[in-house]
């Protein structure tokens, strides 16, 4: 096959089949990213004959004699479209920032002969919306280009709102009268020209070539007992190293929750097991010197499966010890603390509190809602899907490259399912392609109590819900989990389904969040509720193991529901007057902090410049487009930090000989500009320039001990039971 890559000239035998999007890799495009393989996210973008193109999905039997350009062979050509992004904040994480640049470099192009691509904002949309974002909102990348689109000499039909510069901070607070000189003010992040010039950075960028591939045989069941594995035929075929079953795996269990230490949800897995407890659970290991000998290998393994009953729903799951559907039956489940669960009864951890008099508030409430709630599935979808690589150093230690945001708890985990010291385990993360939320804080933010107005004016009314509040889930046969609320008021849950299951460049993490998660629920609603409040706090046995950021999304929901249109309009008021009555104010105490008090909030100032912004009160709510209705809506929330023997954090500095700073964290960069805030921060305290400050990515071995964005909680007395509370 002959064909032109970048400006050079390509002969090479290559299979007919292949696609595009591997050639490329396999050739050092490291630009060139994955993040679907169905065509949806437009990460693959690529010219063919200067014509996007989406390499996934073009066989290399369609490139014959043609010429394929990557970001890789437009640097001097993307250096403007680069800067303006940039300055606009407009990477983020900068994994999908490839693929929409090679999009709009072509629309530049057509606009200039044809202004009506870019004529209206909706115009400009339409032709980028094959280019998905998680980070940015989107806003500040059209910010961005639009700017180079003016900056090129292409007619843009329309402007964009100019966002006003606030100061952050209160001049009497500056250190001058002129305010800080490197912190609160708009700066480029440190790494934003590598990620806008698609340079290897994320952690299959940076895997060695001659990396074996490993790949897991997954269960087509939802519950059932493995009787026999027949490996035989699968070991013996060409390219394959090793195949691997629950008989070759160490048998301590451990869990994978990894917020605090000792964990308080449960230690119920292992590597592999005999057992599978949703469809998509792991059933064998296979290493091959290839993904393709991986996937052959993969169809030579025979499983008998003894199919145990499954429960499809979570309201029939304490019954089903009746009829054998247990989910954790071992005889080793562990539990470093009581939360009153009952294994019998797939009840993993069971709680209630209680605050105030709460017949007497339903009885004072203006308004009562009391509904049932389903949520449909939902996947968290951060652009970079999991992915690690790991090997034997030369000193007999396992080093693991991954795209973590937790890279300690990684390295506990990863020591304690292979029964060796942590000290022999190593964790390296590069850069990674988003991280959306796999926090477990601020599941519950969104649930906040509400008060409105009552119907009755001029006197404040308060609007209650009802109900139970716990987490759960149940892995249904067709492999998507279904979660219903409970007859009353609020109902958070867990519906977090498995991953697809064929991805070829998908490496599988499993995440497992269990009665500390359920526990939190507690806290957060103590804590936002001013009134009076019963909390049931359930959570289910289970074992899909996945991300956690589908409780917030479902949280959410409910929040909204509950909260609807319907009730709000009885209460009188307009959304944005509910929230704003409701918010937390600087100076209340924080159960859930240890009765801290909350010393800074600006929740007002954002909601007031937003209603501002977006033109609220000149805007209907909502808007009939016949086939579909376009709402208008606002939410609000705020991030905790620097809670006191919770959040825990380290910086090293080290001034070197040639009068540079190295700065050592253990912060994880999701494309929220850590590295470079904590530049700043170096920089306005020692007296350096920004880019004397060097930062250095997180290496377990290096790097000072810190909790990352998963922010866990400590529990404190008012979220545990005193049975269940952790010594301090």
């Amino acid at each position: 096959m002959k064909l032109t890559l970048n400006g050079r000239r390509i002969v090479e035998d290559v299979a007919p089949d292949m696609t595009l999007f591997d050639f490329l890799r396999s050739h050092g495009c490291k630009s060139v990213k994955c993040g679907c393989e169905t065509t949806s996210c437009g990460l693959c973008t690529v010219w063919l004959d200067e014509r996007p193109v989406l390499s996934c999905a073009v066989p290399m039997a369609r490139v014959e004699g043609r010429v394929v350009t990557t970001l890789e062979g437009l640097q001097a050509e993307s250096a403007g479209l680069a800067r303006c992004m940039a300055e606009e904040g407009a990477e983020q994480c900068g994994f999908c920032s490839p693929g929409l640049i090679m999009n709009v470099l072509a629309l530049a192009h057509a606009a200039a002969d044809d202004p009506s691509l870019v004529a209206t904002r909706e115009d400009l949309s339409r032709n980028l919306s094959g280019n998905l974002c998680r980070c940015t909102g989107y806003e500040s990348q059209l910010r961005g280009i639009v700017r180079y689109l003016r900056e090129e000499g292409v007619t843009v039909g329309f402007k964009l709102p100019a966002i006003e510069q606030r100061p952050t901070c209160d001049e009497s607070d500056a250190r001058t009268a002129g305010g800080f000189e490197r912190i609160a003010h708009p700066t480029v992040k440190k790494d934003a020209a590598a990620l806008l010039a698609g340079k290897p950075a994320y952690t299959d960028d940076l895997a060695p070539a001659d990396a074996l591939t490993v790949k897991f045989l997954r269960s087509p069941h939802a519950h059932a007992r493995i009787r026999r594995i027949d490996t035989s035929r699968a070991t013996k075929a060409p390219g394959v190293i090793g195949v691997y079953t629950y008989e070759d795996v160490p048998r301590t269990r451990f869990t994978l929750a990894g917020q605090s230490h000792p964990e308080p949800s449960p230690y119920d897995g292992l590597i592999l097991e005999d057992k599978v407890r949703y469809v998509g659970d792991e059933v064998a290991i296979v290493a091959a010197e290839t993904a393709e000998a991986a996937e052959r290998a993969l169809r030579l393994i025979k499983v008998d499966y003894e199919v145990l009953p499954a429960v499809l729903d979570p309201r029939d799951a304490q019954d089903a010890a009746a009829h054998g559907a247990v989910i954790h039956d071992e005889s080793d489940y562990h539990l470093n603390y009581d939360l009153g669960g009952d294994r019998a009864r797939n009840l993993m951890a069971h709680g209630e509190n209680t605050v105030g008099d709460l017949d007497a508030a339903f009885a004072e409430a203006d308004v009562v809602v009391d509904r049932t709630y389903e949520t449909q599935a939902a996947a968290q979808a951060m652009m970079e899907p999991f992915c690690a690589f790991a090997a034997i150093d030369a000193f007999g230690r396992i080093s693991v490259t991954s795209s973590t945001q937790v890279p300690f708890h990684i390295r506990r985990q990863v020591a304690g399912a292979l029964e060796i010291p942590q000290s022999q385990v190593r964790i390296v993360k590069p850069r990674v392609g988003g991280g959306l939320r796999r926090q477990a804080d601020g599941m519950l933010r969104g649930l906040r109590r509400v008060r409105g107005a009552a119907h009755r004016p001029p006197r404040q009314g308060r609007l209650h819900a009802r109900g139970d509040a716990g987490c759960f889930e149940l892995a249904s046969s067709d492999g998507a989990p279904r979660a219903r609320g409970r007859q009353e008021g609020w109902h958070h849950h867990r519906d977090r389904p498995a991953y697809p299951l064929q991805r070829r460049r998908v490496r599988r993490a499993r995440f497992h969040h269990g009665g500390a998660l359920g526990r939190q629920v507690a806290a957060h609603l103590q804590s936002c509720t001013r009134e009076s409040l019963h909390l049931r706090c359930r959570v289910h046995e289970h074992d899909a193991r996945r991300g956690l950021s589908r409780v917030w999304c479902h949280a959410g929901l409910l929040r909204r529901r509950i909260g609807g249109q319907r009730a709000r309009r009885r209460a009188g008021h307009r959304p944005i007057e509910l929230r704003r009555q409701n918010l937390v104010q600087a100076g209340e105490i924080m159960p859930q902090y240890h009765n801290e008090p909350l010393n800074s909030c600006k929740l007002d100032d954002c909601l007031l410049t937003a209603r501002e912004m977006i033109g609220w009160d000149e805007k209907g709510l909502v808007h009939d487009l016949g086939d579909r209705v376009r709402g208008l809506g606002v939410a609000v929330t705020m991030q905790g930090s620097g809670i006191s023997n919770i959040d825990i954090g380290s910086v090293d500095l080290r001034l070197e000989e040639s009068g540079f700073i190295a700065m050592q964290i253990g912060a994880t960069d999701v494309g929220t500009g850590c590295d470079t805030i904590l530049a700043q921060i170096a920089a306005e305290e020692l007296g350096f320039d920004p880019d004397a400050i060097v930062v250095r990515g997180v290496d377990t071995d290096v790097s000072p001990f810190d909790t990352a964005p998963m922010r866990p909680r400590a529990p404190t007395s008012r979220a545990w039971p005193p049975s269940a509370r952790p010594p301090s």
